[in-house]
């Protein structure tokens, strides 16, 4: 690649085995970079693809919470958010009581961090309440290690990018008027 135009998205080729939640996270990288530092530039006519992935207003193989964020990510970047009643029905029938959100519609394992961020993200980017703050605060500070880093789950290994994304849902949830009791506190 000689410079940041070279970069193009493009819809995943149907005959190589690529991740479809790898193919949106590389895609969104491309539209941030080439919006931040070539902002005429073209970037491609994505977003009918991106609305096309959508089942059941959710994005995956089987619909889930993380790649429906992706895509509504995506979607932000390019300025295109119109027409996503059903992705927005989605994302707010996986919120749940005692977990946050759920990462498709018929798990109910308790959610990990990326599970959280992308349920509190895309609730922000589609304008919904997030109904159930203090679960999701409390499953976050259950990952919380004594270091003060955070894990994906209780039972992992942090990382830089987990942190950050615990930190970003607390200063998410601490921004915006969910309804967080004075019995749920948000230290910092």
């Amino acid at each position: 690649m000689e410079s940041l135009s070279d970069l193009t998205v493009t819809p995943p080729p149907a005959d190589k085995n690529v991740s479809l939640s790898d193919w949106l996270e590389d895609s969104l990288k491309i539209i941030r970079l080439k919006k931040a530092f070539t902002p005429h530039s073209e970037i491609g006519e994505i977003k009918h693809f991106v609305h096309g992935l959508t089942r059941s207003g959710g994005v995956g193989i089987k619909p889930n919470l993380v790649d429906t964020y992706l895509a509504i990510s995506l979607l932000a970047e390019l300025n295109d958010l119109a027409g996503l009643e059903k992705t927005r029905d989605f994302v707010d029938r996986l919120q749940q009581t005692s977990l946050g959100f759920r990462h498709t519609e018929d798990s109910c394992t308790p959610p990990n961090i990326d599970t959280l961020h992308a349920g509190v993200f895309s609730s922000a980017l589609l304008g919904l309440r997030v109904r159930h703050p203090a679960d999701i605060v409390s499953a976050i500070l259950t990952s919380q290690r004594m270091h003060g880093g955070f894990t994906r789950s209780p039972d992992s290994l942090g990382d830089l990018d987990t942190h950050f994304r615990a930190l970003s849902i607390l200063q998410q949830l601490r921004n915006r008027p969910y309804g967080l009791s004075s019995q749920t506190r948000i230290s910092g």
